[in-house]
């Protein structure tokens, strides 16, 4: 599969990307949709795993 950071780095490029042409209302196309997809989903896991190992420490 992919190296953890390698994906990482080419969504945190790719979302970047996303987001300038949300701000200058452009129009999005499908992959910009599901780049946005893709880094919600990873931010939601991530925050979960936090939430996770806080709870087990307790």
């Amino acid at each position: 599969m992919f190296e953890n950071n390698i994906f990482d780095e080419y969504l945190e490029k790719e979302s970047k990307k996303v987001l300038k042409k949300l701000r200058n209302d452009e129009v999005l196309t499908q992959d910009d949709k599901l780049i946005m997809i893709l880094k919600s989903q990873i931010n939601h896991f991530y925050h979960l795993d936090v939430e996770l190992l806080e709870n087990i420490k307790n």
